[in-house]
């Protein structure tokens, strides 16, 4: 009967040690890499989602209850996104949460006309125009703002 516990123990190679060495950093390596691309995939997705938004654009004039009765169309359809609560006269609407300087909720509008935004008991009116696409976004601290955004239809990236 062998007893293997009195053995001495096999000691490693030092080739081998080697090889386990670099093959651990490769592998270190290869992850760093993926992840670096990821996240510059992340922040080129972003900028694109922006730029389609029209964030950092021209702000949409923003008028009263009255030039709205008198100059804009009645915004009669309702959005409720991300804490805001939108009417549009017109269009269609996309809406998303972006990064850019911070985070973004978002919807974009494909011609509204006009636009109604209330974010809790504040209410914004903009008369973006017939036909011009608009955005309006709440950043992290509940500030509404409006911007006219590209003229692109919204299925497109």
């Amino acid at each position: 009967m062998s007893d293997y516990g009195s053995r001495g123990k096999r000691r490693m190679d030092k080739g081998v040690m080697v090889a386990l060495g670099v093959g651990g950093l490769v592998i270190v390596g290869v992850v760093g890499s993926i992840a670096l691309a990821s996240k510059r995939n992340t922040d080129a997705g972003y900028a694109a989602y922006a730029q389609k938004y029209g964030v950092g654009g021209k702000p949409c004039p923003e008028v009263n209850r009255a030039e709205m009765a008198a100059d804009g169309p009645d915004p009669t359809h309702a959005t409720d996104y991300g804490g805001m609560h939108i009417m549009r006269a017109f269009g269609d609407v996309e809406c998303n949460e972006i990064v850019v300087k911070g985070r973004l909720k978002i919807c974009l509008f494909s011609s509204p006309g006009s636009l109604s935004a209330q974010i809790g008991d504040k209410t914004v009116l903009y008369l973006p125009g017939l036909g011009q696409p608009a955005s309006v976004m709440v950043d992290e601290k509940n500030k509404l703002s409006c911007v006219l955004a590209v003229k692109k239809p919204l299925s497109s990236s």
